[in-house]
């Protein structure tokens, strides 16, 4: 899925390789991450016939194809009408289905998916907010500052400072998110 994802993979693969041919301190907590990294790589990446949905009815099947597409699709900052128009359905079921399913709307899914993102960016990289932005796709870094404060009462930087600060003090920083894969 594009260039910054391939090269994100391939970053994350030299990592793991790296790390199983010598030991020094810290090595599984960068093994594991970028482990992590490689699986959800590839699970965005699986077909959709990879998918057991074959046997389960067809709002579940919608369903599962919306999250399926957000979650390969998120950083391009569609909207609701994108995602039901390449489902082939409208943004009134697929409003429904969600609600009905999940208890959230199509957007909310879609804000949340991109919210997950920016925070585990922010807390884990040392990326600038700028970079962060082009990566979720938002046209303008203030647009991606905007969205995040709106969202989170915070800005991205005073998130980082906060999720540094947690981390430093030893305890493990919380992050609220959608129910993914």
């Amino acid at each position: 899925e594009g260039r910054i994802a391939r090269k994100e993979l391939e970053f994350a693969l030299s990592l793991v390789v790296g790390q199983s041919l010598q030991y020094e301190a810290g090595q599984e907590t960068l093994f594991d991450a970028a482990l992590k990294i490689v699986l959800v790589a590839l699970l965005r990446n699986l077909p959709e016939s990879f998918s057991a949905t074959r046997h389960v009815d067809r709002s579940s099947q919608l369903l599962h194809r919306f999250r399926h597409l957000l979650e390969t699709r998120f950083r391009e900052r569609w909207n609701v009408a994108q995602y039901a128009g390449e489902l082939k359905n409208g943004s009134d079921r697929l409003h429904d289905l969600c609600t009905a399913k999940l208890g959230k709307t199509p957007s909310e899914l879609i804000r949340e998916r991109s919210n997950y993102e920016a925070k585990i960016l922010l807390r884990n990289s040392s990326a600038r907010v700028s970079e962060i932005s082009e990566r979720l796709g938002f046209s303008d870094p203030s647009h991606f500052s905007r969205f995040f404060l709106k969202v989170n009462g915070e800005s991205p930087r005073a998130f980082r400072l906060r999720a540094d600060a947690v981390t430093q003090s030893g305890a493990q920083a919380i992050i609220d998110f959608a129910d993914w894969p």
